[in-house]
């Protein structure tokens, strides 16, 4: 199934949202794709309506999208920062790193037309996200990448993603182990030049340490957060949904609502453990139940898969390095980050 939600279940979509939000006083509504801007008139059709809704029920609305950036004009952005979108931008880096994987159709690079993308989404002030994926292809260039994006760009908010679908041979782990430990010092200098920056691949595995981990911390996983396919079939994530390749994760349609039987099944397999899970030192610290991810490394909701174990290891030990450090340091901006105090004097 291809092709952009017709104007019918774009409207359903925005309605069953806007009511199923009411009793929570807000909602919060996500374009993904594919790429979101391939369907401008689509987007700005929901975005008036769920406006004009939110007016109506008297709760607030937000909005979000993913976008590759390479179809982002002024326009665009001025659009998305006048309706408060967060805008999370693609891009893994500069050249060297982006453009090993993200080209046009024709082999094209496409790194110079997404950093002018990320410059007209800053001129125009919208809330932006940067989402970088690294693979065994750019883990080299991962460190000069990270540096790039803080120090040269700017960047305070960075998503990173360890690739679980790529063959990550012990040489290219690593070379990841050495990276990360590179990035870890490069995050640190930052701390202690007083420049925050989000980070979330090392900062889930420091809250985590500081505060627990359970199950749907990050990601609710149908409860609370719920996709919409293009036709409109209910999908617990946006990770999973998409041209009806997932009908096993399906858990419902807009017609007839969620089956919450279903949901609530899932949900429990994804939060137990499951082996190595009871004897790994790391359990209680990384993504182990996320449905999305481990459907992407196994194939299946339930299953972890050998390559996110060794992934996972490597981020906790690159994080819990640079944490401990700043730690021992009594560095002021990483104690109010995670431990909401200051140092003491």
């Amino acid at each position: 199934m291809t092709g952009d939600m017709s104007a019918e279940v774009l409207e359903q979509a925005v309605t069953w949202t806007m009511e199923a939000s009411k009793f929570d006083k807000s909602a919060g509504i996500g374009f993904f794709g594919g790429e979101p801007l391939l369907a401008r008139s689509a987007m700005v059709r929901a975005v008036s309506m769920a406006e004009r809704m939110a007016e109506e029920l008297d709760i607030a609305v937000g909005f979000s999208t993913s976008t590759n950036g390479t179809l982002l004009t002024d326009a665009d952005a001025k659009y998305l920062a006048y309706h408060r979108f967060l805008v999370q931008l693609s891009l893994d880096g500069g050249p060297a790193s982006h453009d090993v994987h993200r080209r046009f159709h024709d082999g094209r690079p496409t790194a110079s037309t997404v950093l002018m993308a990320l410059n007209r989404l800053e001129r125009a002030g919208a809330y932006v996200e940067v989402a970088s994926v690294i693979t065994p292809g750019n883990v080299t260039t991962l460190p000069d990448s990270f540096a790039m994006l803080t120090r040269s760009l700017g960047v305070r908010r960075l998503s990173m993603a360890l690739s679980v679908t790529s063959d990550w041979g012990k040489s290219d782990l690593m070379l990841l182990e050495e990276a990360l430990s590179r990035v870890g010092e490069e995050l640190a200098g930052l701390y202690r030049d007083g420049v925050e920056v989000v980070v979330d691949l090392f900062d889930e595995p420091i809250e985590a340490h500081i505060r627990g981990y359970h199950p749907h911390q990050y990601c609710p996983f149908g409860l609370g957060k719920v996709a919409v396919d293009i036709d409109g079939t209910l999908y617990p994530c946006d990770r999973v949904a998409g041209e009806g390749r997932r009908a096993s994760v399906a858990i419902g349609h807009l017609d007839r609502g969620i089956d919450s039987d279903k949901l609530e099944d899932m949900r429990h397999h994804v939060g137990l453990e499951k082996p190595p899970c009871p004897t790994c030192e790391i359990a209680g610290r990384c993504r182990h139940w996320c449905g999305c991810v481990n459907i992407d490394a196994s194939g299946h909701y339930a299953n972890v898969s050998d390559t996110f174990c060794d992934l996972q290891r490597l981020r906790v030990k690159a994080a819990d390095t640079m944490a401990e450090a700043l730690y021992q340091e009594r560095n002021p901006l990483f104690l109010g980050r995670f431990y909401e105090e200051q140092a003491v004097e």
